[in-house]
């Protein structure tokens, strides 16, 4: 688990998992780390395709069928979004290629939201530029690279 912000609350409440039946290793970053930062960090712990999930988040999540996009399109990752006509983040292709990713949801043609549920392949790191910066614009990056598929889950 990545944790910054109060995250000596989740170690206390989970512990090393043994209690739940897992095994937890924590990387705490302090607060003002950004996403990109903390997994920055944690890269040599991490398999060379890893999950990441966000804290904040809860929707149903098919891992087989998002892994089977993964896999058969061969990108640096694979999100899961939700189509929504306001709000979107993300574009996606029909053929479901991430075409772009804008935090800022100004880019005309979004179609999808990110769901906070993505499979990678560590070949990602080679997208990180700077040592605190937005995760959102290493997916910004790797959308316009053409690196990204989207797993479109209707019943998030």
């Amino acid at each position: 688990l990545l944790t910054g912000y109060r995250g000596d609350m989740i170690a206390d409440a989970f512990g090393d998992g043994a209690d739940v039946g897992l095994r937890i290793t924590y990387r705490h970053g302090p607060e003002e780390w950004q996403t990109a930062r903390r997994l920055w960090d944690a890269r040599a712990l991490l398999d060379p395709h890893f999950l990441l999930l966000y804290g904040d988040n809860y929707a149903t999540f098919q891992h087989p069928r998002v892994e089977h996009v993964f896999r058969e399109q061969g990108r640096m990752g694979c999100l899961t979004v939700h189509p929504r006509t306001s709000r979107a983040n993300v574009a996606v292709s029909d053929g479901g290629q991430v075409v772009a990713y804008d935090p800022g949801r100004t880019v005309s043609g979004l179609n999808a939201v990110e769901i906070g549920y993505a499979l990678f392949d560590s070949r990602i790191f080679g997208a990180f530029t700077d040592a605190n910066e937005s995760f959102s614009a290493v997916l910004e990056r790797l959308a316009a690279a053409g690196q990204l598929s989207a797993f479109v889950q209707r019943d998030a």
